[in-house]
């Protein structure tokens, strides 16, 4: 079950974007850094992935996030039939305000930046390790990121721009995952019942029909949801239903500013 936490508690003040991009994977195209030193949220845009992670695999669809810790060893390994296509933001969490920003992030304990005593992690309560989340091409999460990668490659933003982006970065990552909780890497019951919960919009699936999606039985949906989330299937349904429709009356308000 993911960790639930206050973004207030996140200490942003020195933190710092330094590099964005999208890269895309040829079929089967394997990739590794052997020791990053920054923060990064990565996600998949198209196609699919897996991302080994200090060991431990996650596979990627479209959509899905990480947040990856800082001095991670880390191999992508695109699927063997299709492209895959991240998009990264890497962050350092304490960069002094002092220092000269210099766009560039270290890989691997030999190059140039490998032992600058300056950059450094910090520790963000519920930002620890590796957290796994969903986000949408229209989710706020989703729409700040794009903005962040396409502000990037067109030209050398400000300091205070790149400080400030960090700081909205880092606290809509962790307003995304109190908000939406996601089964962990690996429990492939849990995650084909949510796609098919949200597949289904405002009609809810019975029990029996989700065990069948999900190719287990009732009493396993049961349990695995139990396990991963603290709650049954029905009232993790109606919390994500609570949750969703808490957030559409903003957006049809949005909507109509704009109109």
């Amino acid at each position: 079950m993911q960790k639930k936490f206050k973004s207030a508690s996140l200490n942003t003040q020195t933190s710092v974007i330094l590099w964005a991009n999208r890269f895309q994977f040829a079929p089967g195209e394997r990739a590794q850094n052997l020791r990053v030193l920054s923060r990064m949220l990565l996600w998949c845009q198209e196609g699919r992935g897996r991302v080994r992670v200090n060991g431990v695999g996650y596979d990627l669809k479209p959509d899905d996030f990480l947040f990856l810790p800082w001095g991670r060893e880390i191999l992508y390994h695109a699927d063997e039939h299709h492209p895959f296509w991240v998009a990264g933001i890497h962050l350092i969490p304490d960069h002094p305000l002092d220092r000269k920003l210099t766009f560039a992030i270290s890989h691997n304990n030999r190059d140039a930046w490998a032992k600058c005593a300056w950059r450094r992690d910090l520790a963000w309560p519920g930002l620890d390790g590796v957290r796994v989340g969903t986000a949408r091409p229209l989710d706020p999460l989703r729409l700040l990121g794009t903005y962040i990668i396409d502000r990037f490659g067109e030209e050398a933003l400000p300091g205070i721009s790149l400080r400030s982006l960090s700081h909205l970065l880092v606290h809509e990552i962790a307003r995304t995952l109190a908000q939406t909780p996601v089964a962990p890497p690996g429990n492939d019951i849990v995650r084909r019942a949510q796609e098919m919960i949200e597949s289904h919009g405002t009609r809810q699936p019975s029990l029996r029909e989700l065990a069948r999606l999900s190719n287990c039985s009732v009493s396993t949906l049961r349990r695995q949801f139990r396990r991963t989330f603290g709650l049954p299937p029905y009232e993790w349904m109606l919390q994500n239903r609570v949750q969703h429709a808490r957030r559409l009356p903003n957006r049809r308000h949005r909507q109509r500013q704009v109109a």
